[in-house]
């Protein structure tokens, strides 16, 4: 391969070592529309294709002699990450999360992966561009020992490493949520409920691909005939890590949910106990005003005749001073009984 292949080879001693040593190009075949590409090997060809129209992939499923029930769970997009062992090939349909347009939230992209002895093909959708990089990135393996196998190895390999970038995405957020939410009185649920949306994405993509990659595992060498799986053991012990992650995230992000609630329904109580206290503390006076606003006598009344003796208002000084007298013996009491 290049870089990568160097690295893996310095960093697993008698691992991937010279699995992918670049002597001559492999032969890229552009096909008549740019969804699809193939690269030949000396053993076998690797068919990818990028959003293609069905009738593009229904020639390739021909060609290569694919399932129709395989072929329809692939244009279909099952939400179901899944491995069958075919007598001439492995089929496997994985899903891994990417950031929609708004870069907001978390969607899924299905990757189908048929791998036969002697062929390869994969499909998904142009949200997912690591795939195209990866192929990029193999057309200068030497054909003699580059094979499907590996290739699914280190393909799968990548996609894990983009998962593990967002991850670490959705941990940092994480980290901005807990300082926000312990240290601001404001509500921060939108942004909780983005946040437990990238979690639930990622548990969601996480929680079937576990058992499909240990499948692949027991699988791939009998299937192959190669010493593959313990490599492939790598990936699944890197989606088993990523689960774990996931789920810590999730733990905390309910935490900080619960905890916001908190936050905004005692702020909320505060409020209505302010807004209580001043409705109660205006009953005295909105009953006088209420006795004195009935068409009967009253002493002080204009039927009676206004009182004066505490001169011009006296009737609207002496209700002034029974309501404030009342609201304080009210807010005295309240006090007392420590209502607020």
């Amino acid at each position: 391969m290049s870089q990568d292949s160097e690295t893996s080879k310095n960093q697993k001693p008698g691992g991937l070592l010279n699995l992918f040593t670049p002597k001559q190009p492999a032969r890229v075949i552009h096909a008549p529309t740019s969804s699809i590409m193939t690269q030949a090997y000396a053993h076998f060809n690797w068919t990818d294709l990028e959003s293609p129209k069905d009738e593009e992939f229904f020639v390739v499923a021909k060609n290569y002699n694919l399932h129709d029930v395989q072929v329809q769970q692939t244009l279909t997009k099952s939400q179901i990450s899944q491995i069958a062992v075919e007598d001439d090939y492995i089929f496997l349909i994985l899903h891994f999360p990417h950031l929609t347009d708004d870069q907001n939230r978390l969607a899924s992209s299905q990757v189908s992966i048929f791998l036969g002895k002697d062929f390869l093909v994969t499909v998904h959708d142009d949200k997912i561009p690591i795939i195209r990089d990866c192929f990029d990135e193999h057309k200068a393996d030497h054909g003699e020992t580059t094979t499907p196998g590996k290739i699914v190895f280190h393909l799968i390999e990548h996609l894990l490493k983009e998962v593990e970038l967002l991850l670490a995405g959705v941990s940092t957020d994480l980290d901005d949520i807990e300082e926000s939410v312990f240290n601001n009185a404001e509500s921060d649920a939108f942004e909780i409920g983005l946040l437990r949306q990238k979690v639930m994405r990622l548990r969601r993509t996480l929680a079937t691909q576990k058992s499909v990659l240990e499948s692949l595992d027991a699988a791939i060498d009998k299937f192959t005939g190669e010493h593959l799986a313990r490599y492939y053991r790598t990936n699944t012990n890197a989606t088993l890590k990523l689960w774990e992650t996931v789920e810590e995230a999730r733990e905390s992000i309910e935490i900080y949910k619960d905890a916001d609630f908190t936050t905004s329904s005692e702020q909320t109580n505060k409020i209505l106990a302010a807004l209580t206290l001043l409705f109660t503390l205006t009953i005295p006076a909105t009953t006088i005003g209420a006795f004195y606003g009935m068409n009967v006598l009253l002493p002080g009344g204009i039927e009676s005749g206004s009182w004066t003796f505490l001169g011009d208002y006296t009737m609207f000084k002496l209700i002034i001073a029974v309501s404030v007298l009342g609201a304080v013996s009210m807010y005295i009491y309240f006090r007392i009984k420590k209502w607020f």
